[in-house]
């Protein structure tokens, strides 16, 4: 099961891109891109698959995930049988997307903030009629408003104090530094499509044409996490959603992820879901019935 990297180019030089998706339920799969993403929710509900959290959604819900955050929202099964479309306006725009410096100013501590913590998602329950109305705005602004609108809204956010962070822990923090690295992100996407092989450290940094060692210390210091654990969040992050999604074995699943051991692929999962495998599944299935 691949992670897919989404582009969403052509910008057309512009400094964000807002897209309105209406489906009879979303069925994207699980991906990344390189642009913080704010996702409004106009109409749905089901599960939120973030990094290594699962969540739910609803209508009205409103998050900001971080560039590279891996995501996606799904519908359960009986979705389109309520005959209602499935609703969502997002606005995609880059970290430096005011100048490299934009961040660093006295003025923006609260919103820089804000994205920092974003690596984590972010879940704004209830937003309020002006940030939606202002969201709405950005479809056929022109000149500075849309932009200015956009201002707005991340300046109210950002002093927001009703938000949910979604995973207690910073697990995604290098998708989020160093996010235009060239090298790190071959490797990354690099490991998405190979996760479920073995991959040694060699061909990696082969790939990047650098030594075994240099490439260690280099992946360490742009990532702050070794390459072995990054191999493995992805692995645990892609069986979590095959337990969730399929009926195949465990042991099948292990296998698929990349791990030749099933009794070491239930230690790391339990590791770091602080679940096995077998009632992770089991838990979800009783939560979605």
């Amino acid at each position: 099961m691949q992670i897919n990297l989404e582009k969403l180019n052509p910008y057309d030089n512009s400094t964000y891109l807002i897209r309105e998706y209406i489906q009879p339920g979303f069925k994207s799969p699980r991906h990344y891109h390189q642009e913080f993403e704010l996702a409004y929710i106009e109409e749905s509900y089901g599960k939120l698959y973030m990094g290594n959290t699962i969540a739910d959604f609803k209508k009205g819900d409103l998050f900001l995930f971080a560039p590279r955050v891996i995501h996606c929202f799904k519908n359960p099964k009986c979705y389109e049988e309520t005959k209602k479309d499935a609703k969502a306006v997002c606005v995609f725009f880059m970290p430096d997307f005011l100048g490299g410096d934009f961040l660093h100013k006295t003025q923006t501590k609260m919103l820089n903030a804000m994205f920092q913590k974003s690596v984590m998602g972010l879940h704004f329950p209830k937003p309020s009629a002006e940030i939606i109305e202002l969201l709405k705005s950005m479809f056929n602004a022109k000149n500075l408003r849309g932009v200015i609108s956009l201002l707005k809204i991340l300046d109210i956010l950002s002093l927001q104090k009703n938000v949910n962070i979604l995973s207690g822990t910073l697990l995604n923090k290098y998708y989020y530094k160093h996010a235009k690295d060239d090298r790190i992100d071959k490797v990354m996407d690099f490991v998405y499509k190979n996760y479920h092989k073995k991959i040694t450290a060699k061909e990696v940094a082969d790939l990047i044409f650098m030594s075994e060692a240099g490439f260690s210390r280099f992946f360490k210091s742009r990532t702050e996490i070794n390459f072995t654990e990054f191999i493995n969040e992805i692995r645990l992050s892609n069986a979590q959603q095959l337990l969730i999604e399929t009926n195949k074995s465990i042991q099948n699943i292990s296998l698929e992820c990349g791990y030749e051991n099933l009794s070491y692929f239930n230690r790391q999962f339990k590791s770091h879901n602080n679940l096995s495998p077998k009632v992770f599944r089991e838990y979800f299935i009783n939560t979605e019935s």
